[in-house]
Order: C-alpha cells, then structure tokens, then sequence
C-alpha cells in the first residue's frame, strides 16, 4: 500500500484528479482525518476539504497518477 500526500487547490485540480485516478486498474482511496472517499468518485472528493493537505492510498502502479501526484505535492513541507 503506497501513501503520498497531495494538495488540490482548486475545483479544477478535483476534476483532473478524479480523471488520472479512474484510469488506474486499482483502487485509490482519498483520506481527510477519519473521512475516507473513493477517488474515483467526483462527487467524494469534491465533498473533500481543499484547504487541508489530502492524504491518497493506492496499492499500483500508473505513471499519469504518479506524475499528478508529484506535481501536486510541491511545497506541502511549507503547509502541513
């Protein structure tokens, strides 16, 4: 089970998130505190809170997912 943390800033970066994430052939989880959504649901992140730091659980692999994620764990050290 791979753990990363992300931030989304935006409607739009929920919109693209939820996109990368339904072409993974694995599940992915998005987690706020005890709040757990399916990642692949737009309508679960978008009932996520964007002014926390996100926590995405997954267990695979997929370069477009990971390439999102990296780019949107830029400066969370200065956030969190």
């Amino acid at each position: 089970m791979k753990e990363r943390k992300i931030r989304l800033q935006s409607v739009e970066d929920a919109k693209n998130f939820v996109k990368v994430a339904t072409h993974c052939d694995f599940d992915v989880d998005l987690y706020a505190n005890s709040i757990v959504v399916d990642a692949k649901s737009i309508l679960g992140v978008m009932c996520m809170d964007f002014r926390h730091v996100l926590t995405v659980r997954y267990n695979g692999e997929n370069k477009e997912f990971e390439a999102f994620l990296n780019n949107h764990m830029k400066d969370i050290e200065k956030i969190a």
